[in-house]
């Protein structure tokens, strides 16, 4: 750290939690292996009397959730835009990796959200001489807690995983439509499918639509917790089907903001996560590996034709959205 005192975060878990510690502990020994930029590592662990800890090193930046709510997307520049789709791709390299650990073994994350995102701006963090960060610094996935590795032979098994589920709204429709079914690796494709959307929100419109975007989603007759990106329907048979509103939101910014319009870098983002990412059927969106070839021929194609950035175009005036004041408010 040349000199400067290391600043770490810890994790506690009580001593009911063992089993819990545990089966953390060896997926952060499986996420050390991959040593991925985008993947946090542990520093160590240990037990005091009778509690059981984790340190990591501390995410100066916060996670992404408050770096949305820190820093302005305005003005929207080129330099902004290709750190964002660099972002974008980084991430999916890591899920990648999680997904397809080795030959014989396949992982998934199974509680990605904002929260579990992590920004680190090479101030505090240890990851600066292993990994450069860059001026605006380098997102990590963290809090692999719910993880979950299986070797090839029962990936495809016939029992539902006993793993808890993770944070509801990022969770994806099988997750009602069929909650005794095991869950696959494209659990993690909607929720990574909706961070992606936030993430381009903000970028386009900052932190406070990003805000509006989750109040129009909301239902007075529902519990906070499952205002997600899909809606359920009850007849005959239950379906699920993606909320209005971010189908709305989507279709807004693709073809009514100049920027996303024709050949862009953000339009063929949106093109990605509502044709591949966001979709109710699990066969129908795309695996890691198919997300992290096309962010990399996005960003290849940022880096090499500036214009496709976002046209050069200005920002619309209208706000996004339905003219309609959002529901429960």
């Amino acid at each position: 750290m040349q000199g400067r005192e290391p600043h770490i975060a810890i994790k506690e878990l009580t001593s009911d939690e063992i089993k819990p510690f545990q089966t953390e502990l060896g997926m952060l020994r499986k996420i050390q292996e991959l040593n991925h930029p985008h993947l946090i590592n542990v520093m160590a662990s240990f037990q005091r009397d009778q509690s059981y800890y984790f340190m990591f090193p501390l995410a100066d930046g916060g996670n992404l959730r408050e770096f949305w709510k820190r820093e302005d997307s305005k003005p929207l520049t080129a330099e902004l835009i290709t750190w964002v789709l660099q972002q974008l791709l980084g991430l999916a390299g890591a899920l990648k990796a999680i997904h397809n650990f080795s030959e014989n073994q396949f992982g998934r994350h199974g509680d990605l959200k904002p929260e579990n995102i992590l920004v680190f701006t090479g101030v505090e963090g240890w990851q600066v001489s292993a990994h450069p960060v860059g001026e605006r610094g380098i997102l990590q996935i963290a809090d692999v807690g719910l993880a979950k590795f299986h070797e090839a032979m029962t990936i495809d098994r016939n029992v539902a995983t006993n793993t808890k589920s993770g944070t509801g709204i990022y969770e994806p429709p099988e997750t009602d439509l069929y909650p005794e079914r095991p869950r696959s690796r494209k659990f993690d494709i909607w929720s990574m499918g909706c961070i992606f959307l936030e993430f381009m929100i903000w970028l386009l419109r900052g932190s406070e639509e990003v805000e509006r975007f989750n109040d129009w989603r909301r239902d007075s007759l529902v519990p906070v917790k499952r205002h997600k990106f899909y809606t359920i329907k009850n007849g005959t048979s239950i379906k699920a089907e993606i909320h209005p509103e971010t189908r709305s939101w989507i279709d807004e910014m693709m073809y009514k903001d100049p920027r996303c319009e024709d050949d862009t870098a953000l339009g063929d983002v949106l093109t990605l996560i509502g044709e591949r990412l966001l979709q109710i059927q699990v066969d129908d969106r795309a695996d890691s590996g198919e997300l992290h070839e096309k962010l990399k021929k996005i960003v290849k194609n940022a880096e090499s034709k500036p214009s496709y950035l976002f046209n050069g175009a200005p920002p619309p005036i209208a706000p996004l959205g339905p003219a309609s004041p959002p529901r429960g408010i």
